[in-house]
């Protein structure tokens, strides 16, 4: 009975791996993130860091190209939200580029702009282009072990419907162990990111000598991902130092990419502290967004 519905599985069209262009969602997020750090500054600077940021990744968006990026992935309404998030930025790009200090003040005062900020904070997370694999596909692009994200011009690698006569029984205990895996490996997955906290903590990390400012994007009680620099060295499991809750602590990096780094700690953090942390960061963006500009 075993072989029969693992026969029966195979016989099924199976995506087990898809080449994802994560180029988009990644500017989606460096301008959310951008946009909120720009609205928490005593002063308005469109020659700011994250001021030029919104100017040039904004530039390259447009919401055609965010409806056709986010449409596989998302239902309507989410749709609708990014592309909205997206009209709001290019209306703040224009304000930076102009220097209408006033207008992008009343953009960051508007309720509507906290909307967007939480849409995008809450939509962006379920594209899981983090972590990546570090495969590479033959379009340049980093490989992802799920379908999540991918926009229509990806590829992805499919096994077809085989006829029962050509599957042997090696062929079926392979197939049924690449399923399991695949099913083990997702459901772990989304028990991790379902503990995960979406954060915006500025930090340090330590790695030798070398000490680089960065923000910490999300938390949980085994590791942080971290929003830096190009880092000047190989990655791959480096040991380094995260400056977190007053304190350095020691781990090291399970995944990287240009803007992102992936930190699995040491030790790990209690999960009541990382509720804490989370809730302290809540609670002072709140209170910076409802001072005096």
């Amino acid at each position: 009975m075993r072989i029969l519905i693992t026969l029966l599985i195979m016989a099924l069209p199976l995506q087990v791996l898809a080449d994802v262009d994560c180029s988009v969602v990644d500017a989606l997020e460096r301008v959310q993130f951008a946009q909120l750090r720009l609205a928490q500054s005593r002063k308005i600077d469109p020659n700011s860091i994250d001021a030029q940021l919104i100017i040039r990744e904004v530039g390259r968006l447009d919401s055609s190209t965010v409806r056709f990026a986010t449409a596989a992935t998302l239902a309507a309404p989410d749709v609708a939200r990014m592309t909205a998030f997206v009209a709001m930025s290019e209306s703040l790009r224009q304000t930076l580029i102009t220097r209408q200090t006033n207008k992008t003040i009343a953009i960051f005062q508007d309720p509507s702009f906290d909307q967007h900020i939480s849409n995008a904070k809450r939509i962006l997370p379920m594209f899981n282009c983090n972590p990546l694999t570090q495969v590479l596909g033959q379009d340049g692009l980093e490989k992802v072990s799920s379908t999540l994200g991918k926009s229509t011009s990806g590829k992805k690698i499919s096994i077809t419907k085989i006829g029962f006569w050509l599957v042997g029984m090696i062929a079926a205990g392979g197939v049924g162990f690449v399923i399991y895996s695949a099913i083990s490996k997702n459901q772990e997955r989304q028990k991790r990111r379902a503990k995960r906290y979406l954060v915006h903590i500025p930090t340090r990390i330590q790695i030798g000598d070398v000490v680089q400012v960065g923000t910490i994007l999300d938390i949980s009680g085994k590791g942080v991902k971290i929003q830096t620099g190009k880092l000047e060295t190989d990655t791959q499991s480096v040991q380094l130092d995260v400056w977190l809750d007053d304190a350095w602590r020691r781990g090291r990096i399970t995944w990287s990419n240009a803007h992102y780094i992936g930190v699995q700690f040491n030790h790990s953090i209690p999960h009541a502290r990382v509720i804490a942390l989370s809730e302290i960061e809540r609670k002072s963006v709140q209170k910076t967004k409802t001072a005096p500009v």
